[in-house]
């Protein structure tokens, strides 16, 4: 949307006519529409500021295939790999390279005794990452990656619930179930010991 409005384009002597006002507010709207357009063209000639639309356009021409789990941004580094594939490439560009596609806090590769190696954490495409980087490492070089798992920190607690009760032996034959409340399970089975002559019982102090 551009904030641009015809009638500042007139002289001021003509911005105050009727006639002009009312002409230049009805053409309005369809000027916002071309310099919509205008721009959104404008950005899609850049990979940085390419829309979705653009971005797809730029896949197409250098056949990369998008996956379903990539963001744009992620998409925008897989064409400035390609667009950039047979350019000759440094230590530092590969540093560079990885910061964008792994982080900024990204390990730095090594190389020695023609051995690269590279720290690659999980979350990020890493088998696309190793292929992009055997087309651009030297063949004679060999890529040795070191996969970081994510670190998860959690905090466990471990802890017991238990049930104490009384057991007596009843030895009255009646007695007042009013301040008596027998245990049972949870099936409603009263609570009794292995021998079956004692029932497991709470008194109720009032």
């Amino acid at each position: 949307m551009n904030d641009r409005k015809l009638i500042d384009y007139l002289p001021p002597v003509l911005q105050a006519v009727l006639e002009y006002v009312q002409i230049t507010a009805a053409q309005q709207p369809e000027f916002e529409l071309v310099w919509d357009d205008l721009n959104f063209v404008m950005d899609n000639q850049f990979i940085d500021t390419a829309t979705e639309e653009g971005v797809a356009v730029w896949e197409k021409e250098l056949n990369i295939t998008p996956l379903n789990t990539e963001t744009l941004e992620e998409r925008k580094q897989r064409i400035k790999t390609a667009w950039t594939y047979g350019v000759v490439y440094t230590y530092n560009w590969l540093v560079n390279w990885l910061k964008t596609s792994c982080g900024e806090t990204n390990r730095l590769p090594t190389i020695n005794d023609y051995t690269l190696r590279a720290a690659l954490p999980v979350s990020v495409d890493y088998i696309r990452i190793l292929e992009d980087m055997r087309r651009y490492v030297s063949a004679n070089v060999l890529i040795d990656p070191l996969i970081l798992l994510t670190k998860i920190e959690m905090t466990h607690f471990a802890g017991a619930a238990f049930r104490h009760s009384v057991r007596q032996t009843m030895q009255t034959p009646a007695w007042d179930m009013d301040n008596i409340n027998l245990l049972t399970d949870e099936n409603g089975i009263v609570l009794m010991e292995e021998a079956g002559s004692k029932i497991m019982y709470e008194e109720v102090v009032v």
